[in-house]
């Protein structure tokens, strides 16, 4: 029979011990390596059923084409109150901006005269401490007030993209929930609720402004307030017309008003605005400010896009409850 030493055993033991830390070893990063494949594989995952859930991932384009003209070579007209920014008045305004500001005002009257409320597209894109924001796209849920049958204003956004933010959701209406809004976050962080105050830094973080001043009414309201600002301070500018685009398919006029001189009174340097002239409603707004040096490219300020509207789809309290059994909160 062979002869065993000690020795012998503690060498039997230090290979042991060897090969078992070799094994525990390779199990250990067998089993690191399944987590992260497992992991990849369900974010691959949830992204490619967040893009077979949500086919809404890119801004409505914008499509250039040629403008109709009727027999006086003008556009042809298309039975909106935007026919009249290419009519020939018959006292010129005392400003390039009035006919804007008139055809806003219109807007603003006929959206708080018809427009119950609607759900929509939204396509944002933001400049915040001098930093470009990624485009964020979000469905959205829009309720105006109606005091007289006791219905408050009320907001429902979902985020669809970019993809960190995809399932975050808020809502937010006025004179409820102590004026505050209850949201939850993306990921993991579905499994949280928070009520904030709208204009608290944390419901800010990301945004120019609160969920409050969602909509196109305050769209509307917005470019109203900045023309007059600048008829009051008497500010040079430079209106023109077009209609030779389409937005989500739709026939846009669009007025683009310049000041090319810049003043602190002043919020931008160039402004779009986008008309959809069969809605006669504003769907797209963008803000730019003056280069930073002569012949430069004006920067972005804010960009908002409304698409895929649909106009009095009778909103209820249910739209705005976060326990609706389609919302995940």
């Amino acid at each position: 029979m062979p002869t065993y030493h000690l020795s012998d055993h503690a060498e039997i033991k230090t290979q042991f011990k060897r090969r078992t830390g070799r094994a525990l070893g390779t199990v250990a990063w067998v089993i690191v390596g399944g987590i992260f494949l497992v992991g990849a594989v369900y974010v691959i995952a949830q992204s490619a059923m967040q893009e077979t859930a949500d086919p809404h991932l890119k801004a409505p384009p914008i499509t250039k084409r040629q403008a109709k003209t009727g027999v006086d070579g003008k556009p042809e007209s298309r039975n909106s109150f935007t026919d009249r920014l290419f009519q020939t008045p018959e006292v010129p305004p005392d400003s390039p901006l009035e006919p804007a500001l008139e055809i806003a005002r219109m807007g603003l009257e006929k959206l708080r005269r018809e427009v119950n409320g609607y759900n929509a597209i939204m396509v944002k894109r933001e400049r915040l401490g001098g930093k470009l924001l990624d485009e964020e796209i979000m469905y959205v849920k829009v309720r105006h007030a109606n005091p007289e049958k006791g219905i408050n204003k009320a907001f429902y956004v979902r985020h669809l993209k970019p993809q960190s933010m995809v399932g975050q959701e808020a809502i937010w209406v006025e004179n409820e929930n102590d004026g505050k809004l209850v949201a939850h976050g993306s990921g993991l962080q579905k499994l949280i609720t928070v009520n904030l105050d709208p204009d608290s830094w944390l419901a800010k973080r990301g945004n120019r402004y609160p969920i409050t001043e969602l909509g196109i009414e305050t769209l509307l309201l917005r470019m109203i307030e900045k023309g007059e600002r600048s008829l009051q301070h008497d500010s040079p500018c430079q209106v023109e017309y077009s209609r030779d685009i389409e937005l989500d398919g739709n026939p846009i006029t669009l007025i683009t008003i310049t000041h090319p001189e810049q003043h602190d009174d002043l919020d931008f340097h160039i402004a779009k605005i986008y008309i959809d002239d069969n809605l006669q409603l504003p769907v797209g707004y963008e803000g730019y400010l003056w280069p930073e040096e002569a012949g430069g490219e004006p920067a972005l300020i804010e960009s908002y896009f409304y698409s895929e509207l649909e106009i009095n789809p009778g909103l209820t309290d249910a739209d705005f409850d976060p326990e609706n059994p389609d919302y995940e909160y």
